[in-house]
């Protein structure tokens, strides 16, 4: 791993205010106007600033019966400007999921994407995905952790027992390694080289108790090279 040495991509929200009720009153997949004032259950941001654009996605569900799930997308420069881009409707009721779960969307997958949650239930993580091809049977993936981060290659960052583990969207490990006192904080678009980097954070503190500053080191390595790490 590199010192970070660039200027992340961090989008500065001029209007952070989604009026999700306006969505829903005038998106006619949604009923036109049919469909109830929804609840907020999650959100994500997917980095893709290669069309100068991050997407936050949201995960909706409606506030009373049946309670049907709805993805929303929207795209934000870094500017703050920002476009209604995507919606699916009815992702089914069976999803164990509550405010609080841990969201993700995966664009890059076909029509519709790939849903993916991540949810603490029962003593133990519970992590769920679908597309448009089992909407009424969401698959529950052999990831026994919380998934972290949807990474730009497709695949799953997670994080248990002080180790990092890479899976594919289907459940399989494909990489875990050592992270001690790493944190993950997020990926992003690095222009100079033309890849996607995955940043973590390591804290740490200079001084006396009385006195005492904290500093972070600040790390980076290509999501394509994860998978490497052992």
């Amino acid at each position: 791993m590199n010192i970070f040495g660039f200027d992340p991509f961090i989008p500065v929200i001029t209007n952070p205010v989604f009026d999700i009720d306006v969505i829903f009153d005038n998106d006619t997949a949604l009923g036109g106007g049919g469909v109830v004032t929804p609840d907020f259950i999650s959100a994500n941001i997917y980095p893709n600033p290669g069309l100068g654009f991050d997407q936050i996605q949201f995960l909706l569900r409606d506030s009373s019966w049946p309670y049907w799930y709805h993805e929303v997308v929207w795209q934000i420069d870094s500017n703050g400007n920002n476009a209604f881009v995507d919606i699916r409707a009815g992702v089914p009721v069976v999803l164990p999921v509550s405010q609080g779960c841990f969201y993700y969307h995966d664009p890059s997958t076909g029509a519709g994407g790939t849903g993916i949650v991540s949810q603490y239930w029962q003593g133990r993580y519970l992590n769920y995905k679908w597309d448009d091809n089992n909407l009424n049977e969401p698959e529950l993936l052999d990831i026994p952790y919380r998934i972290e981060a949807l990474l730009t290659s497709s695949e799953l960052f997670c994080r248990g027992d002080n180790m990092g583990m890479v899976y594919t969207q289907g459940g399989e490990e494909v990489s875990s390694f050592p992270m001690g006192a790493l944190r993950f904080v997020y990926e992003i678009y690095d222009s100079a080289s033309s890849a996607y980097k995955m940043i973590f954070v390591m804290p740490y503190s200079v001084g006396s108790h009385d006195d005492r500053e904290i500093y972070f080191k600040v790390y980076s390595i290509p999501t394509a090279d994860i998978k490497e790490l052992d």
